[in-house]
């Protein structure tokens, strides 16, 4: 047993039957860690507005099978998407791509019957076609299905890491603020908060109106004393109430 793992160890130090390992890709850097200057940013807007235009007016093209347009536009937007660093840019470029996808469903619909479905009982007889297997003569030609044959086919599919996702991935600069919904607070008014400025409103009105009373008496009271001053001393007061 310590001799087979030496030389698995041997083998696999040597290369000869390790398994090759992927080549990592480029790390690529975007937002201000890329270097791009505002005026490249500008013009790389320019193109993608040039590019637009270019594919509304090339619509029929894009979905005609015999034509390159399609093929011409979507590879003039994958260059102009490897100059992207910024999300302005890079929500351009999305629309380009989806304009194109959404004029090249003509070149779709001609290449194949779209209105044939699958048959399930054709995919059926295929997969045992391919995957089944018949056991000898002394087990009565029993046909069972090889579940290894089949997983290891199917496993790719699984297991097959996304390409592509090393773009705009992870935080930006500045991190979007969460806004809090505004609350309203009900304004709760208590029945003695009510009733108290209206008994103080009745109170002053009425202590207004006692004053005044109490000025004008005075005022009369006044006047009479002033008049009981000039009049000659033989004549009374009850002469001047009863002339009155």
């Amino acid at each position: 047993m310590s001799e087979k793992r030496s030389r698995r160890r041997e083998g696999g130090e040597g290369g000869g039957s390790g398994r090759p390992k992927k080549p990592k890709r480029p790390e690529v850097k975007v937002m201000d860690e890329s270097g791009q200057t505002n005026e490249e940013r500008r013009e790389l807007r320019l193109k993608q507005r040039t590019l637009k235009n270019k594919i509304i007016e090339q619509q029929a093209d894009i979905g005609d099978l015999n034509k390159d347009a399609c093929r011409e536009l979507t590879e003039e937007n994958g260059k102009q998407f490897q100059q992207t660093k910024f999300p302005r840019e890079a929500a351009n470029d999305a629309e380009n791509l989806k304009l194109i996808a959404g004029s090249s469903t003509g070149q779709a619909s001609q290449l194949g019957n779209s209105s044939v479905g699958i048959d399930g009982d054709a995919f059926l007889d295929s997969i045992k076609k391919h995957f089944g297997r018949t056991k000898g003569d002394d087990e009565q030609g029993v046909q069972t299905f090889n579940w290894a044959k089949w997983g290891s086919n199917v496993s790719m599919v699984f297991l097959a890491a996304p390409e592509g996702g090393g773009f705009m991935m992870g935080p930006l600069d500045k991190p979007a603020k969460e806004r809090k919904a505004a609350q309203r607070r009900e304004k709760h008014i208590d029945d003695a908060e009510e009733i108290t400025p209206m008994m103080e409103m009745k109170g002053s009105k009425k202590a207004k109106q006692n004053k005044d009373q109490t000025q004008m008496r005075i005022a009369k009271m006044r006047v009479r004393k002033e008049r009981t001053k000039r009049l000659p001393s033989n004549r009374t007061s009850e002469q001047v109430e009863v002339e009155k």
